[in-house]
């Protein structure tokens, strides 16, 4: 029958009408939450090695446990409660031939920095970055270790995920028999919000390293040592703006220890490639409490529409919605208490972020 045929046809082609706008409509949908998607942190040369000048204050936190992280996209981890011990301190690479510290000891380094027992490797740490990685060249401790086989401190780029193993091995250049034997083992866990007694720094990348160290004099064991290492990296600041190590430690007199500490970068950052932003979303927009209202309080946001949330002290989303720059004001709503962290995001992922705790 012509008139059956003509309808069969039909409707053969509406489904396949209807299927082929199904299907430009799912990938409209994959294409818009690519384009929407976060920007990955990517730690390179350019962004996260150190240069000669950069100069930090820095915190000593005595023992910091980790936090598990409060859930969602990114995972913040809460670190605000830390209490300080001690006064700060200031930490600074410096040029290697300037003779500050070993001066012309480890020939090759174009960084060095001393800070006190921080690491594995020794108070005085010298550096060379380039395109592929920070390689340590040597050490500077018991004696000044020039590394033959050079420790890949971390590889560039570096982002969530990268994983990377490898061995070192140096001398003493001071004239005794000491030798030093090392690996190190390295993970990019995961992008991140981390928030210190300084603040909040958004786009940041945790980072976890265990280095494991003999050291040998004139052929025989002296000391062995394992250390772990949390580090939180945001690109821009040539330091951790946190970081958390433990490690163990024993010798051929007997001595053994534990030792752990944690440290935060305070607000006084300058370096000696110009100056950088201050991580803490301060330039993507400031958050500020009203308690009065019980509101957080937005201002210079950029132009246009910006996602928040409302997170309670169990990570759960408590509230959620979008205000528009430069300035919006964000109720907590009826019920709300306890410790609760807003976040406002423009369409990066980035923005400021703000703890606050009720008593």
């Amino acid at each position: 029958y012509p008139g059956r045929a003509t309808f069969v046809a039909r409707s053969v082609f509406e489904k396949t009408r209807i299927m082929n706008v199904r299907a430009f409509a799912v990938m409209a949908v994959l294409l818009a939450a690519i384009i929407s998607a976060p920007a990955q942190v990517v730690l390179d040369q350019a962004n996260s090695a150190p240069v000669v000048g950069d100069v930090y204050i820095r915190v000593n936190g005595g023992i910091i446990f980790d936090v598990p992280p409060l859930p969602g996209m990114p995972p913040v981890y809460d670190y605000g409660a830390e209490v300080p011990v001690g006064a700060p301190d200031t930490v600074k690479f410096t040029d290697p031939l300037a003779g500050e510290w070993c001066s012309g000891w480890i020939p090759g380094a174009d960084v060095e920095l001393c800070d006190g027992w921080a690491g594995p490797d020794g108070n005085g740490r010298y550096y060379t970055p380039t395109p592929t990685g920070l390689v340590l060249m040597g050490a500077f401790d018991d004696a000044a270790y020039l590394f033959a086989d050079q420790k890949l401190d971390m590889p560039y780029p570096c982002q969530a995920g990268t994983t990377w193993s490898d061995t070192y091995a140096g001398a003493d250049q001071w004239g005794t028999d000491r030798q030093i034997y090392g690996t190190i083992d390295g993970l990019a866990v995961t992008e991140c919000d981390v928030m210190t007694p300084n603040g909040a720094y958004t786009g940041a990348l945790r980072v976890e390293t265990t280095t494991i160290q003999d050291r040998h004099d004139n052929g025989s064991f002296f000391s062995h040592m394992e250390h772990s290492l949390i580090a939180y990296y945001v690109p821009g600041i040539h330091l951790p703006v946190l970081w958390i190590h433990n490690a163990s430690y024993d010798d051929i007199q007997g001595t053994q220890f534990d030792l752990s500490g944690g440290f935060w970068l305070q607000d006084a950052i300058s370096t000696g490639v110009g100056e950088v932003e201050q991580h803490d979303g301060a330039h993507l927009g400031t958050l500020s409490w009203d308690p009065k209202t019980h509101a957080f309080l937005a201002s210079d946001l950029a132009e246009g529409a910006h996602d928040y949330r409302i997170l309670d002290a169990l990570g759960r989303c408590a509230r959620s919605g979008r205000v528009s720059g430069p300035a919006a004001r964000i109720p907590t709503g009826p019920g709300i208490g306890g410790v609760l962290v807003c976040q406002v995001l423009d369409s990066e992922g980035r923005g400021p972020i703000l703890r606050v705790a009720f008593p």
